[in-house]
């Protein structure tokens, strides 16, 4: 996980930067080790930089161009961030670069405290099958979900949603407690069409979630009396976090629950 952060850190500095250099060091902080990514890109003026970190923003997008990404890069960042417990800092300077550094504890405590989260129960985890077409989405989701320990079976279609869980129940205990889609799908298809579908496919009926960025008062109706929860777009991960946690494990029963 911390690797995928550098990633994205990095990615992001040759991104913007047109002149000069990006920069990846390290610099010993006591017990701890700060990575820093810098550049010498267009920096982050300051009254922005709490934003870069939310989801779906790109200052450098506001045409909104689909093709450069979705802006969930930093979001995800943080989020990894927090759940290991690394401190992550941004300063920059509007026309002269920016510096985005994290801070790890040293190989031998980072170790320990792995060993002791990884004995710890995942009382909150789900087995989640996820339907969503557009692929960077639903990679996006895979990982966020994972990351909150989630057991996620994803597909751009209920069919293969219904492969991924498939090669999970060969490779062991595959349960189902949710399934989320959005809305429209490829193919004339809609989330509705594919919760029957992966309902069918194991057997019994398990909450849903729906997601969707249509607002049309009849398009709502429909989805509303499926019984399906709805998530409008754009989603913050909390927003998710706490519809999952109703949802599963809140004993908030929704139509389609078998409780």
């Amino acid at each position: 996980m911390l690797k995928r952060i550098l990633n994205n850190l990095v990615s992001n500095a040759l991104r913007y930067t047109k002149q000069g250099g990006v920069l990846l060091g390290c610099r010993r902080r006591g017990a701890c080790v700060e990575i820093q990514v810098l550049d010498s890109g267009p920096g982050i003026p300051a009254d922005q930089q709490g934003m870069v970190f939310e989801e779906f923003v790109q200052l450098q997008n506001p045409a909104r161009d689909r093709t450069q990404g979705l802006g969930l890069g930093l979001a995800i960042v943080r989020r990894t961030a927090e759940l290991l417990g690394h401190p992550l800092k941004l300063a920059s300077t509007s026309g002269r670069g920016s510096l985005f550094s994290i801070t790890v504890a040293k190989a031998g405590a980072v170790q320990a405290r792995l060993e002791v989260d990884t004995t710890s129960p995942a009382s909150s985890a789900a087995g989640i099958m996820v339907v969503e077409d557009e692929g960077d989405v639903l990679d996006a989701m895979v990982r966020l979900l994972s990351l909150e320990g989630h057991r996620v079976y994803p597909g751009r279609s209920a069919a293969e949603a219904q492969e991924a869980h498939t090669a999970a129940l060969a490779a062991g205990d595959a349960p189902v407690d949710l399934i989320i889609a959005d809305y429209r799908l490829e193919n004339d298809t809609t989330g509705t069409d594919a919760i029957r579908a992966l309902h069918a496919h194991i057997g019994r009926l398990v909450p849903t979630i729906i997601i969707t960025g249509d607002t049309s008062p009849a398009r709502l109706k429909e989805i509303s009396a499926s019984g399906s929860r709805i998530l409008h777009k754009p989603i913050a991960d909390e927003e998710l976090r706490e519809t999952i946690a109703a949802v599963c494990f809140g004993g908030k029963a929704i139509s389609g629950d078998t409780r």
